[in-house]
Formats: structure tokens, sequence, C-alpha cells
């Protein structure tokens, strides 16, 4: 079904949106910030995070147990995420109620008290935060192979902050912070579900009231020197290595997305994947193993992560480059290209099922292109890959000299870079 997508620009350079879906009972509604934790400075690393935490703690007219009860009262699901590049606020409840969490969202956004015992309180939480990230050895590795990719830049410092940085916010710092994130040109307000665009236009200029000159404008590095090493991070006390390969990729609007979506999947994002038949079910090597691709608005890099046990070190290393290398030197079949044409096709369609799926993929349309990409224009595109298309990606950013590894576990350092240099010499035809 096609939904009718409307987009309004106010003159304050605040952006609204809507996609009408009339049947439905129920409403997505979105606050979002183009400011994340890549336009921070790096004294207050983390700072767009700790706001996200410290606007529910009140505001001029509510405490936060009537915050607490009035998100509760609406019903619906509610979320909020800083990213590295947006701060993203959304709520689902039923259509009588949307004009109810529209103006509690307004309020929280916009009225944050920053009380002095409530930052105290909220650095202790973020602290523990982190304490949980570096306890987990995925999460954990997830930082790292950020952190790698990016040193000396504001994507490659954790979106938490750090104990260090967040120990210095203070009531006046937060302040000053929240004004220049609350810019209207920095604003995009969307909803979806049983809702009409004029009625979310009006009341958007008649409630919420925002001052165009509020703050300062937060700068940002474009196009950041990315690099891909080897680097082995010493735990004793894991059982098993936790490892990231890690590629330059695509940026999110990249005109061959639809071409990556195919490779992701074929690559190592399906159980019928190439390499997950090779390295579980064949193999036996790993319990899972995971295929991300982060692409931010100038850059991007795929990672392949997994864990196996230190014997199984070389055998891993070997496959996953052999696999990678058949991509760049075969052309794979038609019937196997129309599997995961068909997994794509079905996951795009599932994603515009509800009210949220709907919003996020609005949101991210505007946010990439500046205009919306239809799910009909996208699953066209993805019916329009070929062999070669997958080929001509792989052969362009699977290299030798461009391959990352990172290992997270009890290993021996030069034993490691030595199977790493001989499985990199695969990916040279």
């Amino acid at each position: 079904m096609k939904h009718k997508i409307e987009r309004t620009k106010l003159n304050n350079g605040l952006t609204i949106l809507t996609c009408n879906i009339s049947h439905l009972q129920t409403v997505t509604l979105s606050f979002l910030i183009k400011k994340g934790s890549r336009h921070e400075p790096a004294e207050l690393n983390g700072i767009t995070h700790f706001i996200e935490h410290l606007v529910f703690k009140g505001t001029r007219n509510k405490n936060m147990k009537q915050i607490a009860t009035e998100l509760d009262l609406l019903g619906g699901d509610f979320n909020a995420y800083t990213s590295y590049e947006n701060l993203t606020f959304l709520i689902r409840t039923i259509k009588n109620y949307w004009k109810q969490a529209f103006e509690l969202l307004a309020e929280i956004i916009t009225q944050p008290t920053f009380d002095k015992v409530n930052i105290e309180l909220e650095k202790d939480v973020i602290n523990e935060e982190i304490q949980m990230i570096e306890d987990n050895p995925e999460s954990l590795l997830c930082e790292i192979v950020q952190s790698s990719i990016f040193p000396n830049h504001s994507l490659g410092r954790p979106i938490t902050g750090s104990e260090k940085t967040i120990k210095n916010f203070t009531p006046e710092i937060l302040k000053n912070y929240h004004a220049c994130l609350l810019k209207p040109e920095n604003l995009i307000i969307a909803a979806a579900g049983n809702i009409k665009h004029d009625e979310l236009v009006n009341f958007v200029i008649e409630r919420l009231k925002i001052n165009p000159s509020t703050g300062t404008k937060i700068p940002v590095e474009q196009n950041p020197k990315m690099h891909f090493p080897f680097l082995v991070k010493d735990r004793r006390e894991l059982n098993q290595v936790q490892l990231a390969f890690t590629f330059p990729w695509i940026k999110a609007s990249d005109p061959r997305y639809h071409i990556s979506i195919i490779l992701e999947k074929l690559l190592g994002d399906t159980y019928s994947s190439r390499l997950w038949q090779k390295i579980r079910e064949e193999k036996g090597l790993v319990y899972s193993l995971g295929l991300d691709i982060t692409s931010f608005l100038d850059c991007g890099y795929l990672c392949l992560t997994m864990a196996t046990a230190p014997n199984n070190l070389e055998k891993l290393i070997k496959i996953t480059f052999q696999e990678i290398r058949k991509l760049k030197e075969n052309l794979f079949s038609k019937a196997e290209l129309d599997i995961f044409k068909r997994q794509a096709e079905i996951s795009i369609l599932l994603a515009t099922e509800d009210s949220v799926g709907l919003l996020e993929n609005m949101l991210n349309s505007e946010l990439i292109h500046n205009k919306q990409i239809s799910t009909q224009e996208l699953i066209s595109s993805i019916k329009k890959v070929t062999p070669y298309h997958i080929q001509e990606l792989a052969n362009e950013f699977f290299l030798s000299n461009r391959a990352g590894l990172i290992c997270l576990g009890k290993v021996d350092k030069d034993t490691l870079r030595s199977l790493y240099l001989d499985a990199i010499e695969l990916l040279q035809l």
C-alpha cells in the first residue's frame, strides 16, 4: 500500500513530516534533533546523551514522577536515543491522544530544569551504563572498533562520554549546550499513523515556541580520515576471542545503497549467507556472527564480528577472507541472487507494516536524501541488482591494504599478526 507523505518547512527552519495511514488506530510521533555525539567538542563528549537522560528528570511544571505517570497514561510505547548524528524522542499512542503526547514531548524537550541534584544522580547512572559496556565483550568490541576507525575524531568517541568528561557537566554547561541543540533548523517533527498533516502543522505553530536565535551553531568536522588497523586488546579473563573484520564502505546517501543491502545479506547477515553456512554450519567454528554496515552522512564502514575459541583462530580468519575473495573473484548464480533479493524485499515491506517502521523510513529519507525515497522505489532498485553489481562493489572496498582486524581476548599478538598478514593476501587478485 502506498502511503501519502507530506512535508512542510516553517519559516523558522523547522521541518514537519507526516505519513497518513487512516486505517490505523495509532499515531507514532517523533521529535528529532539533527545533532548527535559527533557534533560535540572533545571536552563535552557525552553531553548530548546526558541531556537525553536529564530532560525526563523534570520541567518547569512537572517533576520526574509526574512525567513518568503521564507517559504511562498515554498507554503507548516510548523511546529516546542518542546516535552519532541525531538525538531522537519517539512516542506511540492511540490517535485520540496524539495532542497530549505532543504537548508532553514538547515540554520535556524544551523546558528541562537541569536541577543540580538530578545532574549528580544522573552522572552515577551513566557511569553504571559505561561500566556495563566495559563488562560486556561484544559491546566493548563495538566501542573499540569505532575508536580505532576514527582516532582523534568525534566519531571515535563513545556516545555515552567517559567518566572524565561527564564529571565536569554543570547546570550552566548543560543549559548552554541544550540551547545550541534546540534551534528550529535542527528539529524535525514527524508523525505516522492516523493523523492529518495540516492538523499537526497548525498544532506545532500554535504550541511549540522556540527562539530561532537561541544558542550558537555547533560545527562538525566532515569527511573524517578513516583507519583500518590490526589491533589486539588483551583480555585474559575471556574464554573466547572476540574478532572484528573491518573495511571502508559507502556513505548513507550513496546511490549503490540497494546493492549494499544485497551484498550484506549474501555475505553474512542471513542464515543462508555464505559466511553463516561455511563458518557456523559446515565448520562449527562460531555460535553466531554479525555483519553490520555503519553509514554516516559522509563516510561508512563494514564490520564482521564473531567469537571463537583461541585454537580456531587460524581456520576462522582464513575462511573469512577466502569467502570475501570469492565475492571479488567469481560471479554467483541468478538463483542465489534471487534468494537475497526476495529476503531484502520482504524485510523492507515488513518494516512498513506499522507506524513506527514507516516513521523511521520517512525520517531516514529526509535526513539522508532531503527527499522521500518510497518503498516502491527501493524495491525497484533492489530488483535491478545483478551479480556484476555485487562483484564491482566487493572489488572496490575489500582491499588488502584497507582490511582491519581487531581482536579482544587471550591471544599471542605476534602469532595473530602473522595469521592476519597471510590471510589478507587472499584479497589480492
